[in-house]
């Protein structure tokens, strides 16, 4: 998925740097707090309350920027999802549940988008947390950007001895969510069949053991992913006292201010959790780059304007305009021959029938007899079919539909309004 086609993404994605950038400059500001007479004091402390009222600002901007980019990554996603279903045709989007066909909506674009989107931004901050850091770093003196480096390079190598296997981790925490939905589907579509036979001991049992499945890989990233962070964290604390003795020793030196520990006590652990955040981050990125490849390979990726162009605003509601189809001719004649349908277990052959238009009919049979199965393949719901079927005594290709020509209400009826 492009996600700088997206307006809203690139304004998001700006803002998270200017809050990036705006959190360093507040750390390094904390060594002016060190004066040598009261009214210095006074002016460094009003300046660093103005970066703290700076910060705070840009940090409610970034939140809200990403809202809005996640508003709109998510109706472009679900409009694709919806022409997809609409190119499936009835009878395809019928071979799967109404729950897996949701689960795509409700559970997998939500997961994608943060998988994607959130994690890009986060990356974004973190690298501007990184770079900008150790500049200050180097402000301060040479040596404390030698430790920031040195801690980098650290927190990078130790996060890929297990890369792999938190990789491992999340595909398997999507896919136990995945069985975890369809095995409550299966029981709760037959919960009426446990309480008549007096069997709701399987119910719970089978939701029981569900749940435990589900639970067991959630809590399995979530051990995996402590660990990590465990190691990652000493590691960032070992540097930040190592800094802090070198720095107390060139303060005694006399070769840097005093105030600088108070800086320094900000920018190097702020550099160990940006360092730990960014490596973590990548993982989850690529784990949601093969959630994309995997979920979505089938839908053809389009970006719409309406939802690439907005930057930092929302619309309540999305007007949809009515497709503007070309006059349909009129039926006077529809006519069958040879029509058989092939369904899984048997076949419907169908008597041939010849109905013209301003006259009335009623079609009779036994239940199974293809009363509904004529009705389906000729308005077009039935795809799969021998024989032919003439529309004003022209054949009728196949996936062609007659819905905005013939009236037709199912059995199962949805009120659209």
């Amino acid at each position: 998925m492009k996600l700088f086609k997206f307006n809203s993404v690139k304004c998001a994605a700006g803002i998270t740097v200017l809050y990036a950038l705006s959190k360093v400059l507040l750390m390094d500001s904390l060594s002016a707090l060190v004066a040598d007479n009261p009214h210095t004091l006074l002016q460094n402390g009003i300046l660093v309350l103005g970066l703290y009222v700076l910060s705070a600002v840009l940090m409610s901007a970034n939140y809200y920027s990403k809202g809005v980019a996640y508003y709109w990554l998510t109706n472009q996603m679900n409009s694709r999802i919806d022409s997809y279903y609409q190119r499936l045709g009835i009878a395809e989007t019928e071979t799967k549940s109404v729950g897996e066909r949701t689960g795509i909506y409700v559970n997998d674009v939500p997961r994608l988008i943060d998988l994607t989107l959130n994690r890009v931004l986060n990356l974004i901050f973190n690298a501007t947390l990184i770079v900008f850091v150790l500049l200050a770093l180097l402000k301060i003196h040479w040596t404390m950007m030698l430790m920031g480096v040195v801690s980098s390079v650290l927190l990078i190598l130790i996060p890929k001895l297990f890369e792999s296997k938190l990789s491992e981790y999340i595909l398997l925490s999507q896919k136990g969510k995945e069985r975890f939905l369809a095995s409550l589907t299966e029981i709760l579509n037959g919960f009426s069949a446990f309480i008549q036979n007096n069997a709701f001991h399987k119910f719970r049992c089978k939701s029981e053991t569900a749940s435990e499945q589900y639970a067991d890989s959630i809590s399995k990233i979530d051990i995996f992913a402590g660990n990590i962070s465990a190691v990652l964290t000493f590691s960032g604390n070992f540097f930040t006292l190592v800094s802090l003795l070198v720095l107390s020793y060139l303060v005694i030196q006399k070769q840097v201010a005093a105030g600088t520990l108070l800086s320094v006590m900000g920018l190097i652990p702020a550099l160990g959790d940006a360092m730990t955040a960014f490596v973590t981050d990548k993982t989850f990125y690529r784990s949601g780059k093969t959630l994309y490849r995997e979920k979505f390979a089938d839908i053809p990726e389009r970006y719409d304007r309406r939802y690439t162009q907005p930057c930092l605003r929302k619309k309540a509601k999305i007007e949809m305009m009515p497709q503007a189809d070309a006059p349909l001719p009129a039926i006077q004649t529809i006519q069958t021959k040879n029509l058989c349908v092939q369904y899984k277990n048997n076949s419907v052959a169908i008597k041939d029938v010849f109905l013209e238009f301003g006259k009335k009919y009623a079609i009779i049979g036994a239940s199974g007899s293809g009363k509904s199965t004529l009705i389906k393949a000729i308005i077009g719901e039935i795809t799969e079919y021998s024989g032919e079927i003439l529309v004003n005594g022209v054949p009728k290709d196949h996936c062609q539909t007659l819905f905005g020509q013939i009236a037709y209400i199912s059995q199962n009826i949805y009120l659209f309004n």
